[in-house]
């Protein structure tokens, strides 16, 4: 049974049917879950749903956190208390890192507008070694760029940097 018995009673079993309340167009393309809420992601915003210890159409919540550009080709990515999300930018990508605990973002690579070539494909993180690898279209498929960044014992970047990768290998695809 999909649908309420009665249109005058809203119970916690009915199907959770909630919109994300915002003055822009916001076609919601990617989510993440994070420290018990569920991070939503449109090509201009960003939302979190949230809920009390049970999810029900009754306690559910969605609302707007952040309003920076997002690709919809690339899934953002977590590493720890940190969000990493990619948007276009002429001829080259650019990443933005959001800390979840501020809901602030920063570019991180606005130092270096033009270093990520062509529109990003996929971005991976390992947060063991801080490390994120990006993938782009256009540099061809046997470069990675590399983003490693250092965490201090209070979760603040102390260091990063970002560098190339190539297998010197013309034939070989990094997949």
């Amino acid at each position: 049974n999909f649908f309420r018995s009665t249109v005058a009673a809203l119970l916690d079993t009915s199907p959770i049917n909630v919109l994300a309340a915002s003055e822009k167009v916001s076609k919601l393309h990617t989510a993440l879950t994070y420290a018990e809420r569920l991070l939503l992601f449109s090509e201009s915003q960003q939302f979190s749903l949230l809920g009390n210890q049970y999810l029900s159409p009754k306690t559910v919540s969605v609302t707007p956190t952040t309003d920076f550009l997002n690709s919809a080709a690339v899934r953002p990515v977590l590493a720890g208390s940190t969000v990493f999300f990619s948007f276009p930018r002429t001829d080259f990508g650019g990443i933005s890192e959001e800390q979840l605990d501020s809901l602030d973002a920063k570019d991180i690579t606005a130092h270096i507008p033009k270093y990520l070539e062509g529109d990003i494909k996929k971005m991976a993180v390992c947060s063991s070694e801080d490390v994120m690898a990006v993938l782009t279209n256009k540099t061809g498929s046997a470069r990675l760029f590399i983003y490693k960044f250092f965490l201090d014992n209070n979760n603040q970047k102390t260091q990063s940097a970002w560098f190339t990768y190539a297998t010197g290998d013309g034939d070989a695809q990094i997949l």
